[in-house]
């Protein structure tokens, strides 16, 4: 009899430990990154709209913040670019200036779910990066690996800023 109880013990542990893990499953749910406080401008990937981001009123106000007198310089740097591309949750806009794209580039993310926004411009050698975050690691992928591209140098793209970086914390 206690041998049969044990088995009776252990199968409710094991059905207990089924049902807790299922409620648990069914109440995760997937963040969809292109909802949320900037989702309007998610409409925008796949397409060359970048003054449609440039000029909305939120990402607008946070660039000229972030950039003062360098945001003429951001939208110079915008002129020959690719589509507005989707990478690890964030709008991803990037190019450069006419016949100078090896000298003069930039860079900017925008996070459609929570407003973040981050810009890089590439002038002359030097990156000038406007970002929030703390920590070097913390910078989305794609901006990392363009900061790395940029330099054509032996850097980490994971964990290391380049000697060249220009780095302002905004709040």
């Amino acid at each position: 009899m206690p041998y049969m109880m044990h088995n009776i013990a252990r199968l409710a542990l094991v059905v207990l430990a089924f049902f807790v893990i299922a409620i648990g499953a069914m109440a995760a749910q997937e963040t969809d990154w292109k909802k949320g406080k900037l989702q309007h401008l998610s409409k925008l990937i796949g397409t060359y709209q970048i003054e449609a981001i440039l000029s909305d009123p939120y990402v607008n106000r946070k660039l000229k913040a972030y950039l003062g007198p360098r945001y003429p310089h951001l939208v110079r740097n915008l002129k020959v670019r690719g589509p507005i591309d989707m990478s690890g949750g964030v709008l991803v806009v990037s190019g450069g200036q006419a016949h100078k794209t090896n000298k003069e580039a930039a860079f900017i993310t925008v996070s459609p779910y929570d407003g973040e926004i981050n810009v890089a411009i590439y002038s002359q050698g030097k990156i000038f990066l406007f970002s929030q975050k703390e920590r070097y690691e913390y910078l989305p992928g794609d901006l990392r690996f363009w900061i790395y591209r940029m330099n054509k140098k032996e850097i980490s793209i994971f964990s290391t800023p380049p000697p060249n970086l220009f780095w302002q914390r905004n709040q």
